[in-house]
């Protein structure tokens, strides 16, 4: 446990957790203090004995024979790393099978544990409670001292017209949430030093075992640039209708250009796309959820969710757009993007036939073929796109 503890809200709710369910998951990413915490409940004796599987023996003692194994662990007892076996929600589901149900523990877990986590359908399906821990607030790194609110700051606050980036406390403040040591060091290090800190201790983070055979690809650290030059995704404005047909039109041209006659992304197209988002912006589509991204106070993406407009929609509800320019492609901004319109709603959306790479993006969130259509159908007389076909994917 690390010198310094702050007492984290989450502790109250797991300790209830753990009086109602007899297999409490905590899951989070890396480095938002998951193993801090449950040893903290060991030692305020709420759990019994603490495992993990980063240690290579217990690994192999768990291995060697998981039901025995378990069998011999003093409950409640947590495992820390569980994702690190993937037979192990099967065995807890002998255990409880073994004692009708009469038993009490925790698993953490970077990665999702269960039908997502471990493949295929969940062992542990509704014999669980699920807590996703997040990086540690302004009132835990407070210890309550001082507690301040952000929802206060913002209605006390006077309105930002442009986005502070001269003020970094807010920047820091994100940045350093999910690894606590930068955020409790007496002597905060200068911003540039800081930053590279930061990053090295992210590379660090992606590049260890998350799940079995599998490594974090160093790519994967180019996320951490949006982050780190102010990124926002928001609701966009009337006012960013130009900047947003701009970039959409950009963006048609990036993607499409090898097969898509220039007319749909020339001067012409653009001047449409800006009058198309200055009327859609001037009256939002009513249940919709639309979302832009900034990188510098630029518009680089955009994403676009609401109820299903075609008549003979598969689904009810459709993503009408999601969009990204390409120097961002492989950042994950699409990811954040769709984390932020995409409802529980089974939805539908469609895809050129020749772009695999979107097919492929759209598999990951359960989207799958549902039939193939015609472009010509926008303009049954045009020649020139009489051979390309758009794709319905559907996802329930």
């Amino acid at each position: 446990m690390p010198a310094v503890y702050r007492h984290r809200f989450a502790e109250d709710v797991l300790i209830e957790m753990l009086s109602h369910a007899p297999v409490v998951i905590l899951e989070g990413a890396r480095a938002v203090g998951k193993t801090s915490l449950v040893k903290n409940l060991v030692d305020q004796g709420h759990l019994a004995q603490y495992e993990t599987f980063s240690d290579a023996a217990t690994l192999q003692a768990a291995q060697a024979d998981i039901r025995g194994w378990l069998r011999r662990l003093k409950q409640p007892f947590v495992i820390d790393e569980a994702q690190l076996l993937p037979e192990l929600p099967t065995a807890i589901k002998h255990l409880l099978d073994e004692n009708a149900d009469h038993i009490s523990c925790m698993l953490t877990g970077s990665a999702v544990l269960g039908n997502q986590g471990f493949g295929g359908s969940d062992p542990l399906a509704r014999r669980t409670h699920r807590y996703g821990l997040e990086p540690l607030t302004e009132a835990e790194l407070n210890n309550n001292n001082g507690l301040w609110s952000v929802t206060d700051k913002l209605f006390d606050a006077d309105p930002w017209v442009k986005h502070p980036e001269e003020d970094a406390t807010w920047q820091e403040a994100i940045l350093l949430g999910g690894m606590p040591e930068h955020r409790l060091t007496a002597s905060p290090r200068p911003g540039r030093f800081l930053h590279s800190h930061v990053r090295l201790g992210a590379e660090s983070i992606l590049t260890e075992d998350v799940l079995p055979d599998e490594r974090g690809a160093p790519g994967v650290v180019h996320m951490l640039d949006a982050v780190e030059t102010d990124c926002l995704i928001r609701p966009p404005q009337p006012q960013d209708a130009e900047a947003l047909g701009r970039m959409h039109n950009t963006a048609w041209r990036e993607a499409y250009a090898h097969f898509i006659p220039e007319r749909f992304y020339d001067a012409k197209a653009e001047a449409d796309r800006i009058s198309m988002w200055k009327e859609a912006l001037s009256q939002p589509r009513r249940g919709g959820t639309l979302r832009i991204a900034l990188h510098h106070n630029q518009i680089i993406g955009f994403a676009n969710y609401g109820p299903g407009k075609d008549d003979d929609a598969p689904r009810s509800h459709q993503l009408y757009g999601l969009y990204t320019l390409a120097a961002h492609h492989g950042t994950g901004l699409a990811h954040q993007l769709m984390a932020h319109v995409l409802g529980p709603q089974p939805s539908y959306l469609e895809v050129f036939k020749d772009n695999p790479r979107a097919v492929r993006f759209y598999s990951k969130y359960g989207f799958a073929l549902h039939d193939e259509l015609p472009m010509s159908r926008w303009n049954p007389r045009d020649q020139d796109i009489a051979h390309i076909s758009a794709l319905r994917l559907t996802c329930d």
